[in-house]
């Protein structure tokens, strides 16, 4: 069987939101990652400074994400979290 339960929860400290206007892809715009921490069954540790979100508001609402931030895990492996959304 299969569980749905989260392996982790990160909580991060985000930077003021910075924007950049209109383009034809819709609005730009970056906030960034100031550190934060990951706690849970299957993984502990922290968020690193100096990740981002990258972020495309399009006309419709919808908003296209890259994030990429560094997780330091509790026994010091470092975790390259690329994320990729559109919503």
């Amino acid at each position: 069987m299969i569980s749905a339960a989260p392996i982790f929860t990160i909580h991060a400290e985000l930077a003021p939101m910075l924007h950049f206007g209109r383009t034809p892809y819709g609005e730009r715009r970056v906030i960034g990652i100031l550190g934060g921490s990951v706690r849970g069954p299957k993984l502990n540790g922290r968020v690193l400074p100096g990740g981002a979100d990258w972020q495309i508001v399009r006309g419709d609402g919808a908003a296209d994400i890259q994030a990429r931030y560094t997780i330091e895990s509790e026994v010091g492996a470092r975790i390259l979290v690329p994320r990729f959304r559109s919503s």
